[in-house]
């Protein structure tokens, strides 16, 4: 049984206004954390839960081609805004 067009319209519409709704939610608050003298929120670590991960990692790799090596590097790059992930796969 499939639904009537103006039903999937109406759903369609209540989906969008929760997506656009939940947006305003997050730019509200996002913007209500700056204080009355317009000083920009504390700044946490974007990077908190990857930190574990900065650094080179290396190890072997078997598979049906063969044998190998495999070398991964994660990197702070650009005044520490972005991480850069390099891989080797010899």
């Amino acid at each position: 049984m499939s639904a009537h067009p103006l039903e999937l319209t109406l759903r369609y519409v209540l989906i969008a206004a929760v997506i656009v709704g939940s947006t305003l939610l997050v730019l509200n608050e996002a913007l209500g954390q700056q204080t009355a003298n317009n000083k920009p929120p504390e700044q946490s670590d974007p990077f908190k839960s990857l930190r574990l991960f900065i650094g080179r990692w290396e190890g072997d790799s078997q598979g049906k081609p063969g044998v190998g090596k495999m070398e991964r590097e994660y990197v702070f790059v650009l005044r520490d805004r972005f991480i850069r992930a390099s891989n080797m796969a010899v």
